[in-house]
């Protein structure tokens, strides 16, 4: 008789990180570094470099955000599609955070479960 699986041994799905924190703190950090590339090649003060690489770094951040939460949409809407599709073919997608992951194939098993 087999013995249940305890929640700690179960595999668990990775989860997606939420694009539109990455996608606003990725653009921030990408304009971030421009501007203090830019200020040092053209020989600018510090405080001015500083200065302007922490506006563009706050004004990066919200457009990047924009982007990752049309990109998680876009990704949902996919994943939707995708899940009709094969609901209508009859066919199902094993999700193991919701479904048990050991499938019982003879009768004391069956009967242990």
């Amino acid at each position: 008789m087999a013995a249940p699986m305890s929640e700690s041994l179960r595999i668990q799905t990775p989860t997606r990180p939420n694009l539109t924190v990455v996608g606003g703190g990725c653009m921030g950090l990408a304009g971030f570094s421009v501007a203090l590339l830019a200020g040092v090649v053209s020989n600018n003060p510090f405080d001015t470099v500083v200065i302007r690489g922490l506006s563009a770094l706050v004004a990066c951040f919200p457009l990047g955000g924009v982007i990752g939460y049309a990109m998680e949409q876009i990704i949902s809407e996919h994943c939707r599609q995708i899940d009709d599709k094969l609901a209508e073919a009859g066919l199902h997608v094993h999700n193991s955070s919701t479904e048990s992951q050991h499938k019982p194939n003879r009768e004391d098993e069956k009967e242990a479960a």
